[in-house]
């Protein structure tokens, strides 16, 4: 479903230790984090098998997000931030 495509971290890197990320994937991993807290909160053994789909769905689609993201002219600009995320 996904290919890979290798980039150099040196093209996406500002400075000696700044990663330049796009503002979707700052939010998408802080939202992630604060829901996978949540889900494991809850995870009991019943819940085990459900919350697991459910972030493995979420994550899915972030990534269906991003892949729509890299083939869309209009981020041409942003395509060398969203690689960094896809590898």
């Amino acid at each position: 479903m996904f290919v890979h495509i290798y980039c150099s971290l040196s093209l996406v890197c500002i400075g000696d230790c700044w990663l330049g990320l796009t503002a979707n994937t700052v939010a998408f991993s802080k939202l992630y984090l604060t829901f996978l807290e949540d889900c494991l909160r809850l995870a009991t053994p019943e819940l085990l098998y459900t919350v697991d789909e459910v972030l493995n769905d979420v994550f899915k689609a972030q990534m269906l997000h991003v892949e729509a993201s890299l083939s869309s002219d209009k981020y041409v600009v942003e395509v060398r931030y969203i690689l960094l995320i896809w590898m």
